[in-house]
């Protein structure tokens, strides 16, 4: 039953955003951001009504979103990750070792992205993604985007119970590309859909991811993740220790989608580079967003505004491991800080009195301790 009726431009519920709001948000950025050096985009472009999708319905809409995207930024490169939502059945990606591949492997769904990716990504990369669905790119001299696909740790691909053992070789692959960087003096960025930290993260890679990320630590400049729909962010430890030395950590950046009681957000980053030597690290994030009741009142475009900076909300020197790692000390014990964190959580628009709730808090503050999902007895002992 409909218990609430969505408005025109969508509703802070269990809803998806209607083809205008994405078409919109496209238009506003374009028209706001004119000096954008290319765009990240993390993957999912399919709605949630799960058990409806079909090829065709799916290669439609991977098509659409990309035209979308070639009308306001003709110009602009776009690197894009595979998500789980593009799977048919949701999450279903078999690697090539599975038995009748030809039939029910991914190879529409690869060689779809691969076509409608190309005239972002050179032919090289265009062959990674009908492999295995992940590629590297240079934005710019000295920065490698490895755009990974972490659908192959999805724990509702049942394709994987077969044979969990890195499929389609894409952590050696990875392994291989930071190794080479390393060896080059390169920097490296990280796009990806699922957080490792994330229980819908297979337990088995996402020991290994975390083990690869902080052999690289010093090549790995940033990641990049979406998947939960939500602002927040997971930090690494040295020997996955949280009292020891934070190493990384994951930007995982809310949704444009309103799935589920949210209000549609993106985000800018600002990054170290431009120049010889550069560091490539983000130097800020700031995060958009709009109101869709107000939206649906006024019966009006979505207007966006500027939600937070990174670094001035929440008082941050630099976005480096060590500062993220003390904003989790801080927002244990300032009820003001944790308050504006979980306003942003949700964009503002759920409420839960969770400041008040110790186990509720505790929640909150030991996810951003666990980028190793399933772990969360190691990670958030003693809170």
């Amino acid at each position: 039953p409909v218990k609430v009726p969505a408005g025109k431009w969508g509703a802070v519920y269990n809803c998806d955003i209607p083809h205008k709001t994405f078409d919109a948000a496209m238009k506003h950025i374009a028209q706001a951001h004119k000096d954008l050096d290319y765009i990240i985009i993390t993957g999912d472009m399919e709605s949630h009504d799960n058990w409806v999708y079909t090829r065709e319905k799916t290669m439609d809409n991977i098509i659409n979103i990309t035209q979308v995207l070639i009308n306001h930024f003709p110009t602009t490169p776009i690197y894009e990750a595979v998500g789980n939502h593009e799977g048919v059945p949701q999450d279903s990606m078999g690697p090539h070792n599975m038995e009748e591949y030809d039939t029910r492997g991914p190879t529409w769904l690869y060689n779809t992205l691969a076509d409608q990716w190309s005239r972002w990504i050179t032919p090289e990369s265009v062959k990674g993604v009908q492999y295995r669905a992940s590629y590297v790119e240079y934005p710019s001299p000295g920065l490698k985007l490895i755009s990974l696909n972490s659908d192959y740790c999805a724990i509702s691909n049942f394709y994987l119970y077969l044979n969990q053992t890195d499929p389609d070789d894409t952590l050696n692959w990875l392994i291989s590309e930071l190794l080479a960087s390393e060896q080059k003096g390169e920097k490296v960025h990280i796009i990806s859909h699922i957080p490792a930290g994330d229980n819908y993260c297979l337990k088995g890679w996402a020991h290994n991811f975390y083990e690869i990320v902080n052999r690289f630590e010093n090549t790995i400049a940033a990641q990049f993740y979406g998947h939960t729909h939500q602002d927040h962010f997971q930090v690494y430890y040295e020997n996955s220790n949280p009292a020891g030395r934070p190493t990384h950590f994951n930007f995982i950046t809310p949704s444009l989608t309103s799935y589920s009681y949210n209000n549609p957000a993106y985000r800018i980053y600002t990054i170290d580079g431009g120049y010889e030597g550069a560091s490539y690290t983000v130097l800020d994030a700031e995060t958009y967003t709009t109101d869709l009741n107000e939206a649906n009142a006024k019966d009006q475009e979505p207007q966006w505004f500027l939600e937070y900076s990174a670094r001035d909300t929440f008082s941050l020197p630099d976005l480096s491991p060590s500062s993220w790692n003390s904003l989790i000390d801080r927002l244990a014990v300032d009820d003001d800080l944790f308050t504006k964190f979980h306003r942003y959580y949700w964009r503002s628009s759920y409420e839960e009195n969770c400041v008040n709730e110790p186990q509720c808090r505790q929640h909150y503050v030991c996810c951003l301790r666990v980028a190793k999902s399933f772990d969360e007895d190691t990670f958030c002992a003693g809170m």
